[in-house]
């Protein structure tokens, strides 16, 4: 099976000192007490996955980034690493490293771009043809993306006591 995890998070640029979390194979919580940057961690987070800002979900990164410029996340796969970085206002990803299944190269946000990052994503996971899925209980299906199952993995706070199934995205 393949497989990846999140080695750790960067976030650098603007004369400041790079703000850097590790996390470990596995199961990893961000927990601490109120207004200590838990949710922007978070953000961080689904930002290098390739969030898009709008108008009705902003982002604290785009809208408030602190002077700094760059978000970088070090992926581990199976067969090396994997680095992705982001400009903060930008909708384009850079990926690098190790990992000779992966092709380094620049990749939009975006998923019906030529290059979307939603293919790196879907082949680390090991899904190297598109896929379809089903939207409605009508029967209507929409391409997989990494983002329409991203909240199996990338699980937040609000979401963890909802009475909904798991396996239906939140406000889906």
């Amino acid at each position: 099976m393949n497989r990846f995890y999140i080695e750790k998070l960067v976030v650098s640029g603007g004369g400041h000192e790079n703000s850097v979390i590790e996390f470990v194979p596995g199961f990893n919580l961000v927990v601490g007490p109120s207004n200590t940057g838990k949710s922007l961690i978070m953000d961080c987070i689904d930002y290098a996955f390739g969030f898009t800002p709008k108008s009705d979900k902003p982002s604290k990164i785009v809208d408030n980034s602190n002077g700094y410029e760059k978000i970088s996340m070090h992926l581990r796969s199976n067969a090396g690493s994997v680095v992705l970085e982001r400009k903060i206002g930008d909708t384009k990803i850079s990926v690098s490293g190790t990992d000779p299944t992966i092709e380094h190269d620049s990749y939009s946000v975006s998923n019906s771009a030529k290059k979307s990052i939603n293919t790196v994503f879907l082949q680390l996971l090991g899904i190297d043809k598109p896929h379809k899925v089903l939207s409605s209980e009508s029967g209507a299906t929409q391409a997989l993306t990494w983002r329409s199952m991203l909240h199996l993995f990338f699980i937040r706070q609000a979401d963890i006591a909802r009475e909904t199934s798991a396996l239906k995205a939140p406000g889906g």
